[in-house]
């Protein structure tokens, strides 16, 4: 409760950088952690780089790509995306999100998933700052 007040709600002139971290080329995808994203700047970076100045509110995004299942047959067309043609579409990306807390060394103090379910049990404004980001 008393870091919701660190919390903005990114508006159109903000720049929020949420597909890979600020400073390396750590993305969402890279590994099971994920990116962690600064409620307060909009800055992505990964945890070890975080460096917060006391606790600080991040929202964490991690994403996992997952093989569909395929029924189709061998194509017929030489055609992408239309029946008979070749299956482009053959991943599922499953993205997961949540609330973390960082103490001054990085380490995880507090993290609470955040998903349609749970965003009722946090406070307005850091409900508001993670769907501003998402």
């Amino acid at each position: 409760q008393a870091l919701a007040s660190q919390c903005r709600v990114a508006t159109p002139s903000d720049t929020v950088v949420h597909s890979e971290c600020a400073f390396t080329f750590f993305s969402p995808f890279s590994n099971d952690r994920g990116i962690v994203v600064n409620l307060n700047t909009f800055a992505g970076t990964i945890p070890e780089l975080a460096a917060p100045n006391g606790k600080e509110i991040y929202l964490r995004i991690v994403k996992d790509r997952k093989e569909k299942e395929t029924t189709s047959d061998a194509p017929t067309k030489l055609a992408i995306g239309v029946e008979g043609g070749f299956d482009d579409d053959k991943y599922e990306v499953v993205t997961k999100h949540s609330v973390v807390v960082l103490d001054a060394s990085g380490n995880v103090v507090a993290e609470l998933p955040y998903d349609e379910s749970t965003k009722a049990t946090f406070p307005e404004q850091v409900t508001r700052s993670v769907e501003s980001i998402i």
